[in-house]
């Protein structure tokens, strides 16, 4: 019951405070009002100019916007001093040595087996030789990093690089 109270309370307070915006709206929009804004004062409205100003505005420029009007004054052109030339020393460009290309050795990853202490080992084919390898495991310069069932990460001389499942 008490929830109910309460909503009609803010339902009725809700009424009166559109109601009241709706009467201002209305009695500064109707033709006949005569009450000035609140900005304004009554005062204010009344007031006679008695002094001229004290300058003029001189507006002898071109209206910027115009398309058709042609332009007043004439332009000069600027005279600019010649640029002086300037000669930078460059330096010769040292030329890097092409690192040599790095010739992976001919792998094929045949398939991997679970040991029974949960270990999995990768057979990989290495230039002709069978090698069963674990992963962190070197096989001559060859670390095997990751073991997939589709593949797997090798490292070669700071070269990474994945070989797919051979499935012959």
């Amino acid at each position: 019951m008490e929830k109910n109270r309460t909503k009609y309370w803010l339902a009725a307070a809700l009424i009166g405070i559109w109601g009241l915006v709706a009467f201002r709206f209305y009695q500064r929009t109707s033709p006949n009002s005569e009450v000035p804004a609140p900005n304004q004062s009554s005062e204010g409205l009344k007031a006679v100019v008695t002094s001229q100003d004290s300058f003029s505005l001189l507006l002898t420029y071109d209206n910027p916007f115009s398309m058709t009007e042609t332009p007043s004054r004439v332009l000069r052109p600027i005279k600019l001093p010649s640029p002086k030339k300037v000669v930078l020393a460059t330096r010769p460009k040292e030329v890097k040595p092409e690192p040599k290309p790095i010739v992976f050795p001919t792998l094929d990853y045949r398939g991997n087996i679970k040991m029974k202490s949960g270990r999995m080992v990768a057979i990989i084919t290495m230039d002709g030789s069978i090698s069963n390898v674990g992963v962190g495991e070197k096989l001559h310069e060859l670390t095997l990093l990751k073991i997939y069932e589709d593949s797997i990460r090798v490292k070669y001389q700071k070269t990474e690089k994945t070989i797919l499942r051979n499935r012959q």
